[in-house]
Order: structure tokens, then C-alpha cells, then sequence
């Protein structure tokens, strides 16, 4: 029975029109032009990707020379060293700071922590007998812990720059007599300390030792933040 002829109009009507609807004259290719090139570049980058390889001294010499190119005018990039520390295993100079200051906050409550300069100089002043056993240049056991945490500290510096210590021993008004004419306690003491953060892991050129015309009672750790290629060694008085 054949279809009654209004279905076959409306039908026709309907494949006729279909090329020239509104969805049809709006269709931009652009999208799908940006689409391609866009996956086109996706690939090209993953191809890149698998065969860079990573360099370690190509990345800390970039780190550096960004770091020294946002320098602050205390010369040591405060706060921009801080992108080594999220690319490496390295504290930054202030972050370094923070740790040694909380270490002997936390570890001995006695303990007087200075801040000399931000992010360059720390002064730690510590009553001997919380170091040493008592008439002895011995280190107390209980106080190992601390300076393997002290020691990891000063390895973890970034690319450009270096940490130190400077331990400081009080050895009365007759220091120079005592150091030239005969065996000293606070200078043993001095040495035992510093061979006590070696053994611990911190670099040698990083430590340093002197004795000071101020009372044996006491020991001053100095840690300070300098440039790769700056002097190590500064007993210089500091003010107050």
C-alpha cells in the first residue's frame, strides 16, 4: 500500500533543507585545525622528553646563576635561593638559620641565639658544661645527635655558596700564652668539638677553631653564610 503523498513531501522537504541549517552554515574549522596542532605539539614534546637526560652540575650551575642574578644587597639572594632548595637537597641561608636556631633552642634551653645579620650570621653562646663532660675536652654522648643534625646542616648548602662554623672557646685574658707556652682546656675543647662535627659528616673546610679573651665558661659557635669564593676565616670581634 503506498505511503499517502503529504509523507512523501514532508520527507523530502526535511532532506532538502538538511545542508542548509543553521548548525551546518555556523560550523567553524578553525577548532579543529587548533586541535591537531595542538596534539601535533603534544607528541613532539613527549618525543623531546624521552630522550633528554637530566645533569645534576647543569641544573645547580642554572640554579646559581639565577640565584646571583636576583642577589639582595646583603649578596647572598635571601629569599631566591630558596628555588635550589626546591630542586635539591639544600637549605636555603635562612632556612639554614632557622634550623641551627631551633636545634639549640630545642637541644640546650640555656643556649643564647643571636642573629647577627639575616641570612649571613649566627651567634650561638653555650655554657660549656652542656657540651663537654665537666673538666674534660670529652663531648657528652647525649650531645651526638644534635651535631649530626648540626653537620648535616652545613653539608646541605646550595651550589654558590658554602656554610660554616666557627667555634669559638673562652680561654681567659692570658689566650695567647696559654696557645704558645702550653696545653690549654678550652682549646683541646675547641679541637674535640670540631672533630666531633667532621666525624659527623660536615665538611672540613667548613669548620673552624680559635680561642678568645672572654671566660672558659662559655663556648661562642659562630655560623655564617658566604659565597663560594669568599675567605673562610673571620675572628674579627662582632659589635656589642
Amino acid at each position: 500500500m503506498a505511503a499517502p503523498p503529504y509523507c512523501q513531501a514532508t520527507s523530502t522537504a526535511n532532506h532538502s533543507a538538511a545542508p542548509h541549517s543553521p548548525a551546518h552554515r555556523n560550523a567553524d574549522p578553525t577548532i579543529s585545525i587548533f586541535l591537531g596542532l595542538y596534539l601535533l605539539l603534544l607528541g613532539f614534546f613527549i618525543i623531546l622528553n624521552s630522550m633528554s637526560s637530566y645533569a645534576d652540575n647543569r641544573t645547580k650551575a642554572v640554579i646559581g646563576s639565577v640565584n646571583s642574578s636576583f642577589n639582595t644587597e646583603d649578596g647572598i639572594g635571601a629569599e631566591a635561593t630558596n628555588l635550589a632548595a626546591l630542586l635539591t637537597d639544600t637549605l636555603g641561608p635562612r632556612q639554614f638559620q632557622r634550623d641551627i636556631s631551633r636545634m639549640f633552642s630545642q637541644g640546650i634551653p640555656t643556649a643564647e641565639v643571636t642573629v647577627l645579620k639575616p641570612g649571613r650570621a649566627l651567634e650561638i653562646v653555650v655554657p660549656t658544661d652542656e657540651i663537654f663532660d665537666r673538666f674534660s675536652s670529652r663531648v657528652l654522648t647525649d650531645r651526638r645527635e644534635m651535631l649530626d643534625r648540626v653537620a648535616s646542616a652545613l653539608r646541605r648548602h646550595p651550589y654558590h655558596l658554602d656554610y660554616h662554623v666557627e667555634i669559638l672557646l673562652g680561654a681567659g685574658d692570658d689566650v695567647v700564652r696559654r696557645a704558645v707556652t702550653q696545653a690549654s682546656l678550652p682549646i683541646d675543647r675547641a679541637g674535640s668539638l670540631a672533630r666531633a662535627l667532621v666525624d659527623a659528616g660536615a665538611p672540613g673546610r667548613s669548620v673552624a677553631v680559635g680561642a678568645r679573651a672572654f671566660s672558659p665558661a662559655v663556648a661562642r659557635l659562630r655560623f655564617l653564610v658566604r659565597g663560594a669564593d669568599e675567605p673562610k676565616l673571620d675572628f674579627a670581634p662582632t659589635e656589642g
